[in-house]
């Protein structure tokens, strides 16, 4: 008999051609602002859950260029059913439809754990319109909870257009920051949602081209700001 896969998923479409996972669903209702204080709270659980039990796919490390999606083996574990069955409740509280579905061949596979495999699927199609009120942004493997505590909207570097630092600029944007070189920031350089990074005194991090970018990453995240290029939807 021939393994089973299962996702959950809601049915509007990203940017890769294929509906959109439980997790990146829930997180398009975190960055509307439409989840209560309390659904955000077990978001953030779960989230932080699922960082702690289920591997991360080593296709995330660059922002997923080739396009894959994961799919959970079956049988799911139980208490990791209950997670997903947490996150359908609220989709469900807030009318967003969604969706389990089966496969024996959800695409070519490119990635495997214990729990779930990562596949590139046989066909993409143009993205979908989103349910209102939600917003479409990549999503990260890893925690949320310092992210969406931190105040940080504008990152200011000395160097945005260096190579140093060109792909945690490309992550931060792509997170949805504003990035700004230092000549560029101006009085907003003062404001609490400002995160000034140099090798200077004045920086709120302390950084050098000569540290690498992912102590710039570790930096960053250090303040609740995700560089990372991310999940794309």
């Amino acid at each position: 008999m021939r393994e089973s896969f299962v996702r959950v998923q809601a049915t509007y479409r990203g940017r890769l051609g294929v509906e959109v996972g439980i997790f990146v669903a829930v997180d398009h209702l975190r960055r509307a602002g439409r989840l209560s204080p309390e659904e955000t709270e077990r978001y953030l659980e779960i989230d932080d859950w699922f960082d702690a039990h289920l591997p991360h796919p080593g296709f995330y490390a660059d922002g997923n260029t080739i396009g894959a999606v994961t799919w959970f083996r079956e049988p799911v574990p139980a208490e990791m059913a209950d997670q997903v069955s947490a996150l359908r409740a609220i989709l469900d509280t807030h009318g967003v439809a969604h969706e389990e579905v089966r496969s024996v061949d959800p695409g070519t596979e490119v990635y495997r754990d214990a729990y779930q495999v990562g596949v590139l699927p046989h066909e993409r199609r143009e993205p979908a319109p989103v349910p209102p009120g939600t917003v479409l942004a990549p999503t990260s493997p890893g925690s949320k909870r310092a992210v969406a505590a931190s105040t940080v909207r504008t990152v200011v570097l000395d160097d945005v257009d260096g190579a140093e630092t060109s792909v945690v600029v490309a992550g931060l944007r792509r997170q949805g920051y504003r990035v700004l070189g230092r000549g560029e920031a101006g009085p907003d350089a003062d404001r609490a949602n400002v995160l000034v990074v140099g090798d200077d005194p004045s920086a709120d991090v302390r950084w050098t081209a000569a540290q690498g970018t992912a102590a710039l990453g570790d930096a960053l995240a250090a303040r609740g700001v995700d560089a990372r290029l991310g999940r794309a939807d």
